[in-house]
Formats: C-alpha cells, sequence, structure tokens
C-alpha cells in the first residue's frame, strides 16, 4: 500500500514538473505578446491554435476511463476485464494502460504534424529566425509530450516486452528532439545560411518520421 502511495506521489510530481516546464518555455517564448506589429493576423492565429493545443496536459489518471466504444480494441478490454478468454499476451492492466496513452498519443500525434506543418510553412516562406525559432520550439514541445507518454508507459507497464519497445522508442524521439534543438539554434546564429537552414528541416523531417514510429509501436503492442 505505501510503495502503490509513493509511486502516486512521484508520478504525480513527474506530471507538474513536465507541465511547469512546458509553461515556462511557453512563457519565454511567447512571441504573440512581444511581436503583434510585425506578424500578419494570419500568423497570429497560428501562434495561438498552437499554443492551445501544446499546451494541453496529458492526463495520468485513468479513474472512471474507459475507452471509445468505436476502438477495435474496446470489446476485447471489456471481455478481458470481465474474466472472458483471451489468447492475447498482455495482461488485462497493460492493455488498458497501452488503451488509455494511446488515444492521447493520437491526439499529440495530430498537434504535433500541424506544429511541423507550420515550421515548414514558416521556412519555405523565408521567415526571419524570430519566426522559425518559435515554430520549431512547439514541435518540441508537441513532441515533448510523447516522450512524458512514453517514460509513463515504461514505467507502469508489467509487461517486459511493452517497457522495452517504448522505452526504445521514447529514447529515440528525444534524442532527435536534442539534435533540433542545436540545428535550430545554429540556424538562427548562421542565417541566413542554406547548409545550416537545411540542417535544421532534415532534423524536423527525422522527427515528423520518428513520431509515426511511436505511434505504430504502441498500435503494435496492443494487438500482441
Amino acid at each position: 500500500m505505501h510503495d502503490r502511495i509513493r509511486s502516486g506521489v512521484i508520478r504525480r510530481r513527474r506530471k507538474e514538473e513536465f507541465e511547469k516546464n512546458q509553461r515556462q518555455l511557453l512563457e519565454k517564448g511567447n512571441i504573440i505578446r512581444h511581436n503583434k506589429t510585425q506578424l500578419e493576423q494570419q500568423q497570429i492565429k497560428q501562434f495561438e491554435r498552437l499554443e492551445q493545443e501544446v499546451s494541453r496536459p496529458i492526463n495520468n489518471d485513468m479513474t472512471g476511463w474507459a475507452p471509445s466504444p468505436h476502438h477495435p480494441m474496446a470489446n476485447q478490454l471489456a471481455q478481458n476485464g470481465s474474466g472472458g478468454p483471451s489468447s492475447s499476451k498482455l495482461c488485462h492492466g497493460d492493455r488498458q494502460l497501452l488503451l488509455f496513452y494511446q488515444e492521447q498519443c493520437e491526439q499529440n500525434v495530430t498537434t504535433v504534424t500541424n506544429a511541423i506543418d507550420a515550421f515548414f510553412t514558416a521556412v519555405n516562406s523565408n521567415q526571419p529566425p524570430k519566426i522559425f525559432v518559435a515554430h520549431s520550439k512547439f514541435v518540441i514541445l508537441s513532441a515533448h509530450k510523447l516522450v512524458f507518454i512514453g517514460d509513463t508507459l515504461s514505467r507502469q507497464a508489467k509487461s517486459p516486452e511493452v517497457r522495452a519497445r517504448v522505452a526504445q522508442s521514447s529514447n529515440t524521439l528525444c534524442e532527435k528532439l536534442k539534435d533540433i534543438v542545436i540545428s535550430t539554434k545554429t540556424a538562427a546564429l548562421q542565417y541566413p545560411s542554406p547548409g545550416a537552414a537545411r540542417e535544421m528541416t532534415d532534423r524536423v523531417r527525422e522527427l515528423a518520421g520518428y513520431t509515426q514510429q511511436f505511434r505504430m509501436v504502441l498500435g503494435q503492442l496492443l494487438v500482441m
């Protein structure tokens, strides 16, 4: 009992620290407030929408949660939970955990995709560093939520295979985010260097692929 309570406290602290870091980054990079006169109205609306999406917290409270009845795995989860037969390698708790976070993963993959699309639009229209750096930050923040999901799953799942595969995919995402931080800083310092800009866009394009890979890993584990 004490271990369970302590584990819950640790999870809450991790979640609070994660959300605090996100708020601080958004506050530091809130270019909407400082540059309204220099940005077109469409650009401002895009920043506001992305900021709203990125600020949406990850939910790690499964109390009272049930999967969408339209999800293809919902019936199997209900059968397993009621003691029905199952040929799955996953225990009921792991399947429930994966479904819970997969729903949020799908939402956040959409946010990452929107942030990446906006980033490439800014770069392709030759926006200055203060704009593409802000878009890069939205990409980083939105993808970091997937890393948070992966970290949570790899700690809470009982299956060694689930823990290992999720951790591997999540760690790869984390490394790609570090690459984007470095390449964005270099592109801003060396602006308008085509080589530095190309390096930055290549790293973001890589992240887009690994984001989809992370999503696929969760889907593959669900059907084990």
